[in-house]
């Protein structure tokens, strides 16, 4: 650590004094202690912490993410939430992409942190700073597959747990369209208190549905994501055949957003979905078909 100059970097980029790719670079590659303090130091710093983390992609920022401590991640998403909120105000409801702060471009390494880290950051603000409302956010960024094994991960009791989810206040109930998976953990902390149970039960079938629009969206991207090639119309048409219109324009909707598939793609496949025909496939078929064959050389 005494003979990192990682920091000396960061002040002097900070002063003007050198590019933006030696800051960056002293930024990731920077003893992770260092760059804890460094944070610590100024509100400049923060905000320089919060750039960088945001401008990379997710898989270069998780790593020095990770290696944060609890405080560090800490006072970083307290000033990234806040600047979200004051974007938020400032936009026309129907402008505004999305009111979840992590499904933002810039803060998708949150959710790519390993679940001990995030259970870990929870805990340490429940107790540590009592911020209950803050820690809340963060468990849309809980597994499905886990989320029962949250207390055992975070270490939390029961009663604070439920503390946690109570911190979400207005969004209590939104959480479980966000995350469909935490549902039937909620049902089960909050099975003694009817106020709050009566209204989650009635929401089953909404939670189901947004359920299946999530998983179905998920799968696509994945299959995106690790062929690295555009799905065609008539096979976006096979996988959405039979769901309900309604949740198929949704899933469209977070394809666009995810940019897997264009606005005019979106459309066209609506038009296909909502009349049931197939010609647009038989078409395409018979366009592939008439194409001459290539004139032989030999």
């Amino acid at each position: 650590m005494n003979s990192c100059i990682a920091l000396q970097k960061l002040e002097l980029f900070q002063q003007g004094k050198n590019s933006f790719g030696v800051a960056q670079s002293a930024f990731l590659q920077g003893d992770a202690k260092l760059i804890d303090q460094f944070i610590s130091q100024s509100e400049a710093n923060v905000d320089l912490a919060r750039y960088f983390l945001g401008v990379q992609k997710p898989e270069d920022s998780i790593s020095i993410a990770s290696s944060l401590k609890a405080d560090a991640l800490y006072i970083i998403f307290k000033r990234d939430y806040a600047v979200f909120l004051q974007k938020q105000k400032q936009k026309a409801p129907a402008d505004r992409e999305t009111n979840n702060y992590f499904l933002q471009k810039a803060t998708q390494y949150w959710s790519k942190l390993p679940v001990a880290k995030i259970c870990t950051v929870i805990a340490y603000i429940v107790r540590e700073k009592k911020d209950v409302s803050s820690a809340a956010q963060f468990m849309v960024l809980i597994p499905s597959s886990v989320i029962s094994r949250f207390p055992e991960l975070s270490g939390l009791t029961e009663d604070e747990e439920r503390e946690l989810f109570l911190g979400l206040e207005g969004d209590l109930f939104t959480l479980p369209l966000l995350s469909p998976g935490i549902y039937d953990h909620m049902m089960t902390l909050f099975a003694e208190q009817p106020e709050i149970s009566m209204v989650l039960a009635g929401m089953e079938e909404l939670v189901k549905r947004r359920s299946v629009v999530i998983s179905t969206t998920d799968n696509m991207v994945e299959y995106y994501n690790k062929t690295n090639s555009r799905l065609s119309l008539p096979a976006l048409y096979s996988e959405l055949f039979g769901i309900e219109f309604e949740l198929a324009a949704e899933v469209l909707h977070h394809l666009v957003e995810h940019q897997v598939i264009t606005t005019n793609e979106r459309n066209t496949l609506l038009e296909f979905l909502k009349s049931g025909k197939l010609d647009f496939i038989r078409q395409m078929r018979e366009d592939i078909l008439s194409v001459s064959p290539l004139p032989r050389t030999d």
